[in-house]
């Protein structure tokens, strides 16, 4: 099983670098069937055919995967505040940070590729809360490249735009029924429901979920780490943007706060461990990093397995 993109693009490369060492070699009786040639040598297959063969079997393997991970992805003050609004302007505290915002996109954009010969492409999936749907500016709203999922008490007075992936947001009385949903209508692919799920209105392609991201607000994490372990749609990851300075846990009108990240329950991962999950290169990740006056870094929390 493959976690993150990262994972799948260095598997390829090692696997790419063990067919080209025996390219003089000839295809074994139990490999030469998947070219359909059992006598003839590696060097008559083209690259962008080994690729594509290769591809296919990362993306069969992959696609065994039972449960999308589930991750809560926040930018707030360090602990103990963990700030990360003001419920008066449904904005945070700090300016806009564009590389920070970019990190953001394409975390939960990413997908691992797809071989030509699949019938399915990966998505992933944002869920959020009312107020974080309603705090993105409208022409972002479906966040685009993922599956919005938004959750109210009031889902069921509300309908879809019927824009972005997936065929428009969806509206949900809780983030259960959120996860939910989204299994129902993009489970892996398998033999007896290839034609099922949404299909991508720009590939053709069925959709398959890849990972769930829950991005806020503060209710919402809330409501996603005080699920038992049994849920569905229980977190095991927490993308964590700190931000170092300024102190913007006492700004007048900062209101809203992540939930206390209890240490026995959950652990901290060193950078490599963030580069694996979410596929950026390192030096993207590692380090403070400073921008419009604002030093921050990005972590990964992850469950305790004790």
């Amino acid at each position: 099983m493959f976690e993150s993109c990262g994972d799948v693009c260095r598997e390829e490369k090692r696997r790419a670098r063990v067919l080209c060492n025996s390219r003089r070699t000839k295809w074994s009786d139990s490999l030469a069937p998947n070219f359909g040639h059992p006598t003839r040598s590696f060097a008559f297959y083209s690259f962008p055919r080994l690729l594509d063969f290769i591809l296919t079997a990362v993306y069969k393997n992959s696609t065994t995967m039972a449960s999308p991970p589930i991750t809560l992805v926040v930018a707030s003050t360090p602990a103990p505040t963990l700030a990360i609004g003001k419920s008066l302007t449904n904005n945070m505290p700090w300016p806009r940070l564009p590389s920070e915002m970019s990190y953001f996109a394409r975390v939960t954009r990413r997908v691992p590729p797809h071989p030509t010969t699949a019938t399915h492409k990966y998505a992933n999936a944002v869920i959020m809360g009312r107020k974080t749907w309603e705090s993105l500016p409208p022409k972002y709203r479906p966040l685009p490249g993922r599956i919005n999922v938004i959750v109210s008490r009031n889902s069921s007075t509300r309908s879809g735009s019927g824009k972005g992936v997936g065929g428009g947001e969806f509206w949900v009385g809780d983030i259960e029924e959120g996860v939910g949903l989204l299994r129902q209508k993009f489970p892996p692919p398998s033999s007896s429901s290839s034609s099922e799920g949404k299909e991508d209105e720009v590939a053709g392609l069925s959709l398959q979920l890849h990972q769930i991201f829950i991005i806020g607000g503060s209710q919402i994490y809330k409501l996603a780490m005080d699920l038992p372990k049994d849920s569905a749609a229980y977190p095991t990851r927490i993308l964590h943007t700190t931000v170092l300075s300024p102190d913007y846990s006492n700004e007048e009108g900062v209101d809203v706060f992540f939930p206390p990240i209890d240490e026995g329950e959950w652990r901290k991962s060193g950078v490599e461990r963030l580069v694996e999950v979410t596929g950026e290169e390192q030096a993207t990740v590692e380090d403070v990093k400073k921008e419009e006056g604002v030093e921050f870094e990005f972590g990964l929390w992850e469950r305790s397995t004790a």
